[in-house]
């Protein structure tokens, strides 16, 4: 599943493929 998450590294979404176990 793709989550986008607002990552205080980055000033944009940075989306990331997650796999749900």
């Amino acid at each position: 599943m793709i989550r986008c998450e607002v990552q205080l590294r980055y000033e944009h979404c940075y989306c990331n493929i997650f796999f749900v176990r």
